[in-house]
């Protein structure tokens, strides 16, 4: 089991501007993933990633949180769309909005 780079969803911002937040790399256990909270929801802060819009707008795409729990196999990832890419994912939420 592994991943699949399935090329450029969008982009974040490098420095914050108005009407944007922030996004942080963490990790639990051997899953890394994404996170709108700057203590990574209690796990392991690995880096700050960018900034994300907080509102939709032309030339932009929402980027969704999403989580397959599964008896051998947990894992977070982040889809551009709304119902995470398949049946029996979960979506945890809305992070923001990528530049495209």
């Amino acid at each position: 089991v592994g991943f699949v780079n399935e090329g450029v969803l969008g982009n974040v911002l490098l420095s914050p501007e108005a009407a944007t937040h922030a996004i942080y790399g963490c990790k639990a256990e051997g899953d890394q993933f994404l996170s709108i909270d700057a203590k990574c929801e209690g796990q392991l802060f690995l880096r700050s990633e960018g900034f994300l819009f907080d509102n939709p707008a032309p030339g932009r795409a929402p980027l969704f949180r999403c989580f397959i729990d599964r008896p051998k196999f947990k894992d977070h990832f982040v889809s551009l769309r709304k119902h995470c890419e398949a049946p029996g994912i979960k979506r945890e939420g809305l992070m923001g909005y990528l530049k495209q």
